[in-house]
């Protein structure tokens, strides 16, 4: 995974992808309003995790937040409102579809490629098993790609299907879960008599 504080832009992101066999690239794109996903990303370990599952085929960046301080200064959240936006601006995001991990690539002419998936952000466990599944499923599919294809661009179009596919079963796990806690909650009521 790559930490690019203070250089987020499409040329250094297009060169650092560059040194991988795969021209897919990820990119964790969150905000001030996300904290689980900055306490996640700030604890080394679950960087660490996130790089080993992602192997070494293709890159992953993120903007990770500044390390435990004793004050965090009007300054400082500033700084962070300006990383945020450039990221935004830089991969073509709206502040709505935060927070989201983006699957992305430049075709042959420059025009980029995305898919996203709308991360689980109620707690660090959930944001932490979410981006571990997410992150697993594309390595699966870039594992499984020849190594004369892996610059293709039907790499993305096979983790483009694995994203889409994860985005309806998270959906319709939370369609369940909902409808499971709406006839739990009417089994509580009072029965008339």
């Amino acid at each position: 995974m790559f930490d690019i504080k203070n250089c987020v832009d499409r040329a250094f992101i297009l060169e650092a992808a560059k040194e991988f066999p795969v021209r897919l690239c990820g990119f964790i794109v969150y905000s001030r309003k996300n904290p689980h996903i900055s306490q996640l990303l700030r604890d080394i370990d679950y960087w660490k995790e996130l790089d080993a599952i992602s192997g070494v085929n293709w890159p992953i960046f993120a903007v990770r937040p500044v390390a435990l301080m004793r004050t965090y200064t009007r300054c400082d959240s500033r700084l962070d409102e300006v990383d945020e936006e450039m990221v935004r601006m830089c991969l073509d995001i709206e502040e709505e579809e935060l927070p989201c991990f983006v699957c992305f690539m430049w075709d042959e002419h420059g025009n980029m490629r995305k898919i996203s998936h709308r991360i689980d952000d109620r707690s660090v466990a959930s944001t932490h098993a979410d981006l571990r599944e997410l992150v697993s499923r594309v390595a699966r599919v870039i594992n499984d790609i020849h190594e004369e294809y892996m610059q293709s661009e039907n790499v993305f179009r096979n983790v483009k299907v694995e994203v889409e596919s994860y985005n309806a079963q998270t959906k319709f796990k939370s369609i369940v879960n909902g409808a499971v806690w709406m006839i739990d909650m009417f089994n509580r009521l009072p029965q008339g008599r």
